[in-house]
């Protein structure tokens, strides 16, 4: 896909070592800050066997380790250690192309947005005219915005039957008509 994907609010992951795990369509996503501060967005998959390296939902940490075999990536996504390296691997692990998978993140207006397709257009770009809007709700006040929650649930439903719901206000005097 070549769509920027919203994440959430930067406020979420304030200081250096904070995370927080999302899920986009069916993939867990590490949405953390560097110890430079960076904002990184990351596939919760270890590049060895395919375990989860991160279990808690939000926290922080300067490494996210794999409970399979202990293969040890920093905050930022970068393979740190493999236990056994130079006896299993004899030294010849390219490190630096198995660190965790990483999305081109962006944000806007305090907003985390994250891609993989490599060859989407900028986020300003996708954006567009939509950044009219967001500035309404986000960029209203100098001293900026701070999210609050994250408030996360599962609905075993078709998603489109919330936006259907929620755009449509023919149904609102009878089946609300007690509020």
């Amino acid at each position: 896909f070549r769509h920027w994907h919203c994440l959430g609010h930067e406020s979420i992951v304030p200081l250096p070592g904070d995370f927080e795990l999302f899920r986009l369509a069916d993939e867990g996503i590490i949405l953390t800050r560097g110890m430079d501060g960076t904002v990184h967005a990351m596939l919760n998959v270890c590049r060895h066997r395919g375990a989860e390296v991160c279990t808690q939902r939000s926290g922080n940490a300067r490494h996210f380790v794999c409970p399979y075999h202990a293969w040890t990536y920093a905050n930022d996504g970068t393979l740190e250690y493999v236990p056994g390296e130079s006896e299993a691997y004899y030294n010849a692990l390219d490190r630096s192309a198995l660190g965790l998978i990483e999305a081109r993140v962006d944000t806007y207006a305090g907003i985390v947005f994250a891609t993989w397709a490599v060859d989407a257009p900028s986020l300003e770009a996708y954006l567009g005219d939509a950044r009219w809007y967001l500035d309404t709700v986000f960029n209203r006040r100098d001293c900026g915005m701070q999210a609050l929650g994250p408030m996360k649930w599962i609905e075993p439903v078709n998603w489109k039957t919330l936006v259907d719901n929620c755009s449509d206000n023919y149904h609102v005097p009878t089946s609300h008509l007690s509020s």
